[in-house]
């Protein structure tokens, strides 16, 4: 009898051990942000890229950001920018290659009709802006992925070479950010491009 209450005991107590020393190192990983994910800013801090950043598929080297603006990416064919306090909301040079459809769209028609193209695809509103490079034509839409509602808008202006177009798109969950706010922040942008 002693010896079957030792043994439920001591099942007890490894029990009891594995529930408190194993099992807390079991729990899965805490999700890594995705490109909508908003994080506090006080509960993980952007790291940004130094500036300036070249780019010599874009063709553009960036000089500054305007406040709040980090640079997270700097790849073949684009550079990325991000709000460092709602990180879903980015800002992107985009690669304008005209012969490899599909990278990005050439202008406002290609982007409406890649808006259009989603199920839901809404296209809300367009029009021009001035910016340090001339006029800029712009259009916005929204559409859903992965179960969220995204709202881009995309911005076509002269290249500072003077001979391709540069495309900067903004986008991130719907009423995170208004036209107005991104139009301005866009156009800021553009004065850093070279």
């Amino acid at each position: 009898m002693q010896d079957s209450r030792s043994r439920t005991k001591l099942l007890i107590i490894t029990g009891l051990a594995v529930a408190f020393v194993v099992l807390p190192s079991c729990r899965r990983a805490p999700l890594e942000p995705t490109a909508t994910t908003t994080i506090p800013a006080s509960e993980h801090e952007l790291t940004g890229l130094e500036l300036p950043q070249q780019n010599p598929k874009i063709g553009i080297s960036l000089t500054a950001a305007p406040a709040g603006l980090v640079v997270t990416y700097n790849g073949e064919h684009w550079i990325e920018l991000t709000d460092q306090n709602r990180h879903s909301l980015r800002y992107t040079f985009i690669e304008s290659v005209p012969q490899s459809p599909g990278i990005a769209p050439t202008g406002i028609q290609d982007f409406e009709v890649l808006i259009s193209a989603y199920p839901d695809g809404k296209i809300l509103d367009n029009g021009s802006v001035k910016t340090s490079l001339g006029t800029a034509d712009w259009s916005n839409g929204t559409y859903s992925e992965d179960g969220e509602v995204l709202d881009e808008l995309m911005m076509f202006c002269a290249h500072p070479s003077g001979s391709e177009i540069l495309i900067l798109r903004s986008i991130c969950p719907a009423g995170l950010a208004t036209i107005d706010e991104r139009l301005s922040v866009m156009q800021e942008l553009l004065t850093h491009v070279s």
